[in-house]
């Protein structure tokens, strides 16, 4: 119910639909995939190996982005952010999982704004070519494995210049 304020009018308003949406039953879930304007940089860790990405406008309006704080080339830098954000779970609801083993991946997402808390995606075994999703300390789906090693090779290829394959 709604009233506006000065009249005698009381206005029933519909539920929409999506307010009752269960999103455990969706049949696609992305993860993370924060505006790429909010975030101060992005880390990505893996195998010992650690890759920090920090992307903006420079003074005169150009895009720039680095790796590690080596410039990278802004086209792949967006191919390689199109890759992260792509992030989804395509499975099951997973209920009382609890992370097991070493990560094989870990992303965080660090914002401008200093009273956001760090996003952080870290990537578990899970059954067979799958890997158990971990954000911000709790686990409640899945996805193909086939996402961290088309992250590895990604990563790679932001230091040495070469083209991303963004499907995975």
């Amino acid at each position: 119910m709604a009233h506006l304020k000065g009249t005698r009018v009381v206005y029933l308003i519909t539920q929409p639909a999506f307010v009752g949406i269960d999103y455990t039953k969706l049949c696609l879930r992305w993860f993370l995939s924060p505006l790429r304007l909010d975030l101060e940089k992005m880390v990505v860790q893996f195998d010992e190996l650690t890759y920090t990405y920090v992307s903006g406008k420079q003074e005169d309006g150009t895009q720039y982005a680095t790796v590690n704080g080596e410039p990278m080339d802004i086209e792949l830098f967006y191919s390689f952010y199109r890759l992260v954000t792509s992030a989804a779970s395509d499975g099951k609801y997973l209920e009382s999982i609890t992370a097991e083993g070493m990560p094989l991946l870990t992303i965080t997402y660090f914002y401008k704004d200093a009273d956001k808390l760090p996003d952080t995606m870290t990537l578990y075994s899970g059954e067979s070519r799958r890997v158990n999703v971990d954000i911000n300390g709790t686990i409640e789906f899945d996805m193909r494995a086939s996402f961290v090693e088309a992250m590895k090779s990604a990563c790679k290829r932001t230091v040495s210049g070469e083209t991303i394959e963004e499907n995975w």
